[in-house]
């Protein structure tokens, strides 16, 4: 029996290259986890060949199947600051929250059903988002109100004078909040008949402006002290 040609092609041709994750943003860990492969492949370069710190790059980029301008990115904040930070405002997601558990080595790994019974278990409920944020004040600006209320307390027990100083604005288009509307005139139609009017527009906030300051105490205004200009 003749042999015959074989038809089997090598494994690789039927392997598909991978694919580039297309990502707008990167976590705190995924920025880490490019920057700690990198350090490997700079690490464990050939003594004889040339590093080059772009093949290097190539080579996270293929290795993470991330876009080399994501690498480029991670590494050139990690130069400039020493550090890493996640996306401002990202949403903490439940499949954010897997991915980062199943990354950690010293967490168990799991899927994204066992990670909402975890999260129902931590009380946290799955519900649709308020715009009603808790206003959540900076370290800095606790510690600066917390000096000025010590300071207020002090100059009171001394019953030493305390003056505030404020300013406000008013518009020139500035009216009143209530006017006597006719109720007789149902559409323009008929106000056009009767040649009157269907009610006086309320002025827009554009125009000029009085910008108006002033300063005084628990006594009343100080004299001579009002600031009034356009």
């Amino acid at each position: 029996m003749e042999p015959t040609p074989s038809t089997s092609h090598p494994f690789k041709e039927f392997v598909s290259p991978r694919k580039k994750r297309k990502m707008s943003h990167f976590s705190e860990n995924e920025k880490v986890m490019v920057i700690n492969v990198f350090k490997y492949i700079k690490e464990t370069w050939p003594s004889d060949k040339y590093a080059s710190k772009e093949e290097m790059k190539d080579k996270t980029s293929d290795i993470l199947g991330i876009s080399k301008s994501a690498v480029y990115r991670v590494l050139k904040e990690y130069t400039k600051t020493d550090t890493v930070k996640p996306a401002k405002d990202e949403q903490p997601t439940a499949k954010k929250v897997l991915h980062v558990v199943n990354v950690d080595e010293s967490l168990p790994n799991m899927g994204l059903t066992s990670l909402k019974k975890v999260l129902k278990h931590l009380k946290f409920r799955y519900v649709k988002r308020r715009r009603n944020n808790a206003l959540i004040d900076r370290n800095d600006i606790a510690i600066w109100r917390i000096k000025y209320l010590k300071t207020m307390k002090t100059y009171g027990e001394q019953k030493q004078p305390i003056y505030y100083l404020d300013e406000t604005w008013v518009n020139a288009g500035h009216t009143v909040g209530k006017v006597w509307d006719d109720t007789t005139v149902k559409s323009q139609k008929r106000a056009f008949l009767e040649g009157l009017s269907t009610g006086a527009k309320n002025l827009t906030s554009k125009g000029n402006r009085l910008i108006v300051q002033h300063i005084g105490s628990d006594r009343g205004f100080v004299s001579d002290s009002a600031l009034v200009f356009e």
